[in-house]
């Protein structure tokens, strides 16, 4: 069973302190049952310890990505998009005092001191210059996963996006965004793969390199693990 005591002691172990920026990805469920039968109280849980431990001075920041509506040809209507990274994700962007980036497909959400800085005047891409994946870089923050393994983060895709690597392209797409309740079309660019190449990431060279060279922290939680990384150090090595 898991409790509050268990899942802050995880995350002080990690090195998640008061006033840390963190940038989440979850998979709740590997952390064991609480005693929560409601959604919202459940995930209500994660968000007040880990409240609790980095206090009202941090912000959170968490993937919304909505890639349906660019898939399925949809109307971008930002925080009211139907968001694919999961159950937590949702919750965070239903809290009144969150905000979202402007992207159709890989938006963040963050809550907290600096959300409006993160979320407020960006780029229209989705990994590039100016993104709010990029902009994660400009303040001091860490990589907190959640009962998921350290593979991939999107950090590293914005990693991608600034060398330019060859099995990516500049995809420019024409999206209907909703406006001050009018509808109209705008345009982004999406960083995305080639779909033709097969493309496979190190993730055991990955793992290996981020506690040696980053310094990265991990807590076994039940059957799950929580792992942090300084989110800079992270970038640099990828």
């Amino acid at each position: 069973m898991l409790n509050e005591k268990k899942f802050k002691k995880a995350l002080k172990k990690c090195g998640i302190k008061k006033n840390d920026n963190v940038y989440i990805t979850t998979s709740l469920f590997s952390l064991g049952k609480t005693k929560f039968k409601n959604k919202k109280q459940y995930y209500h849980f994660f968000y007040k310890c880990l409240k609790d431990i980095i206090g009202n001075k941090s912000t959170i920041i968490i993937d919304a990505f909505s890639t349906n509506v660019v898939r399925d040809n949809k109307i971008h209507r930002g925080k009211h998009n139907e968001c694919t990274t999961g159950g937590f994700a949702k919750y965070i962007i239903g809290l009144k005092d969150t905000m979202i980036s402007d992207h159709p497909a890989h938006a963040i959400a963050a809550n907290g001191k600096l959300a409006k800085y993160l979320c407020k005047n960006i780029s229209k891409s989705n990994y590039g210059l100016d993104s709010g994946l990029y902009n994660i870089l400009k303040i001091k923050s860490k990589i907190l996963r959640i009962g998921i393994d350290f593979t991939i983060s999107s950090i590293a895709h914005v990693a991608e996006s600034m060398l330019g690597v060859p099995y990516f392209y500049q995809k420019l797409i024409k999206i209907r965004a909703k406006r001050n309740k009018k509808v109209k079309f705008c345009h982004y660019t999406m960083f995305v793969r080639h779909l033709d190449l097969i493309t496979i990431y190190d993730n055991e060279k990955i793992k290996k390199g981020i506690f040696k060279a980053c310094g990265a922290k991990k807590a076994k939680l039940n059957k799950g693990f929580i792992y942090s990384v300084d989110t800079k150090k992270y970038f640099e090595f990828i």
